[in-house]
C-alpha cells in the first residue's frame, strides 16, 4: 500500500530495465518479477507538474546537483514501462487522502495505451492506505 506500491510498481517495470542490476548481487539470476499488485502506489509520472508537491519529489529532485527533469523521470514508473514488464492489479480508493486517485487512474491509462496486461479496481469513497 502506498509507498510499499509505489516500491512494486517500481520494482515491476526496473526488472528488465538497463542499469538497474548493475549492483553485482546474484548476476546469475534474473531481477524482474512475475505480476504487481500495488494498493494506492501507482505513483506514474512525477514530471506532471500537479504531482510535484509529494515528499518523495522534495527529497530526491530538489538538489542542486541533480537535474530536476532527470531527476523525476528517474523516480517516475511511467519511464520504465515497456511491454517487457509483468501484468499489474492495482486498486485505490477514491477517498485517499495521501496519494490521489488521478495518479493510478493515470498509471491505468498508459497500461491500457501501451496494451498492456492489467486490472484496475477503484474503490468508492475508500481510503484504502
Amino acid at each position: 500500500m502506498s509507498a510499499g506500491g509505489y516500491l512494486a510498481t517500481m520494482v515491476g517495470v526496473t526488472g528488465n530495465a538497463e542499469g538497474f542490476d548493475d549492483h553485482g548481487i546474484y548476476p546469475n539470476y534474473d531481477a524482474s518479477v512475475r505480476a504487481v499488485i500495488a494498493y494506492s502506489g501507482s505513483l506514474a509520472d512525477f514530471r506532471r507538474k500537479e504531482y510535484q508537491d509529494f515528499v518523495l519529489v522534495e527529497r530526491f529532485a530538489n538538489s542542486e546537483q541533480i537535474d530536476k527533469q532527470v531527476a523525476l523521470a528517474a523516480i517516475s514508473p511511467i519511464t520504465y514501462l515497456d511491454k517487457q514488464d509483468p501484468p499489474f492489479f492495482l486498486v485505490h480508493g477514491t477517498a485517499d487522502n495521501v496519494v490521489p486517485v488521478q495518479m493510478t487512474r493515470d498509471f491505468a491509462l498508459e497500461l491500457k495505451n501501451s496494451g498492456h496486461e492489467f486490472e484496475y479496481i477503484e474503490v468508492e469513497g475508500v481510503n484504502i492506505a
